[in-house]
């Protein structure tokens, strides 16, 4: 009998650690990246982590970076309740992150991607971090492009999505409409979006070119942004020469910075042994 209750007792105990285990993994999962083409490098604790089309679902976990290498695509299905479609050579780091009234996971340093958010309900948002703006939504799709200082474009494909700039007001973005954030600049009003920039994404192109690269420099679309009086050559030439000096980020380690600071010219680095990026406040 004695022996009975004891059993009983440590199977419980068993159960009761299992939940506790099984909780813990789930707080620290952040969603499931599947290669669409190429391949996909995971930084994690000091661990790179190749995956490729026949890897299948890959757990990814808070605090991973993730980086997408050329000539691939990768699809990002959060717990957020949002869908990512990053392009080659996109950079994207999960880390928890608060600005102004906005906090999410979601960090996007360097590339392009298409976000599809869906069954969000209540209060619930789904926010992406750059170093200079935030965008955040409530149930809609839209795709956006980062560059190497954080010039962060976004495109609406439906509903509203909001882009905040570091200071200034959020902008609801309308379909086919766009507005652009960068160092020194505030999220532009709301306009339609440029042939040119359509074009940049056309036929669901999310490709950027290497952030190392003189081409990444260019914002898509730029010259039609431009010519629409959107924003302005010198704008954007200001915008790209406010350079921090770098923190590391030792890709043996994968150890990453204690506070956040700008997307500086360390992406030069990127593709390079020791990894080097800025993160915005």
């Amino acid at each position: 009998m004695m022996d009975a209750r004891i059993s009983m007792k440590l199977a419980v105990l068993l159960s009761l650690l299992l939940m506790a285990a099984t909780s813990l993994w789930a707080a620290n999962t952040y969603g499931e990246a599947e290669v669409e083409k190429g391949e996909l490098l995971i930084l994690r604790k000091g661990q790179r982590i190749k995956v490729d089309q026949n890897s299948g679902p890959t757990t990814v976990m808070e605090e991973d970076l993730l980086r997408v290498r050329n000539n691939s695509s990768v699809k990002l299905v959060s717990n957020e309740k949002a869908t990512l479609t990053l392009g080659a050579n996109a950079v994207f780091h999960v880390k928890p992150w608060e600005r102004r009234e906005d906090k999410g996971s979601a960090r996007m340093l360097f590339g392009r991607f298409k976000a599809s958010i869906k069954g969000l309900t209540g209060g619930e948002r789904f926010n992406v971090k750059t170093a200079t703006a935030t965008i955040g939504v409530k149930g809609t799709d839209y795709r956006s492009s980062v560059g190497t200082q954080g010039e962060t474009l976004i495109i609406s494909e439906d509903h509203f999505p909001m882009l905040t700039g570091l200071t200034g007001p959020t902008r609801d973005v309308s379909p086919g409409m766009v507005s652009f954030a960068a160092q020194g600049i505030q999220a532009t009003a709301p306009a339609p979006a440029p042939e040119s920039v359509k074009l940049a994404f056309a036929a669901s192109n999310l490709d950027a070119p290497p952030a190392n690269s003189r081409m990444a420099l260019i914002i898509p679309g730029q010259e039609g942004l431009v010519d629409a009086g959107i924003v302005t050559e010198k704008e954007i030439e200001n915008a790209q020469e406010e350079k921090a000096e770098p923190v590391s980020i030792d890709e043996s380690t994968g150890a990453s910075p204690d506070v956040d600071t700008n997307i500086g010219d360390a992406l030069d680095n990127l593709y390079q042994g020791n990894l080097k990026l800025k993160f915005g406040n």
